[in-house]
């Protein structure tokens, strides 16, 4: 596990691996849960991003129910720490996201790329298929 200071910048870097869970490789799961524990102190329930492909973007009421219990549902992220969750036009996996701040910057990571922090700009608004705000204090 990460064992050096934790900011968000420095997760920036850090490598593509799918099924990544710690600094040697992430996917954008692992992403979300290095950076809820080391950010936030707070541990997210699992989920296997393997499990979800185009389909789940159709019959998707029964994740949707399972986050509910554990998630606030939102169409746009305003807080840091709310994960968004991205349908990438092509892409056959939904793609996840961590809000920063207020000034519209997300963490996110995927095949291809190491931990970047992004812009919020328009496309990245069109590609929002929900904002979720863990039913935890999240305080950075």
């Amino acid at each position: 596990m990460y064992r050096g200071k934790v900011t968000d910048d420095s997760l920036i870097g850090i490598p593509y691996h799918p099924g990544g869970r710690d600094v040697s490789g992430l996917d954008c799961i692992g992403l979300l849960y290095i950076t809820y524990e080391k950010l936030f102190k707070t541990h997210l329930p699992e989920y296997d991003i393997e499990g979800m492909t185009d389909k789940w973007f159709t019959d998707k009421i029964t994740f949707w129910g399972d986050l509910a219990v554990h998630f606030n549902l939102f169409t746009k992220p305003s807080t840091r720490g709310d994960i968004l969750i991205l349908k990438i036009p092509g892409a056959p996996k939904p793609h996840f996201g961590v809000w920063l701040d207020e000034s519209n910057y997300f963490l996110h990571i995927h095949e291809g790329i190491s931990v970047t922090k992004t812009h919020y700009t328009r496309p990245w608004d069109r590609f929002t298929l929900t904002v979720l705000r863990p039913k935890v204090k999240t305080d950075g």
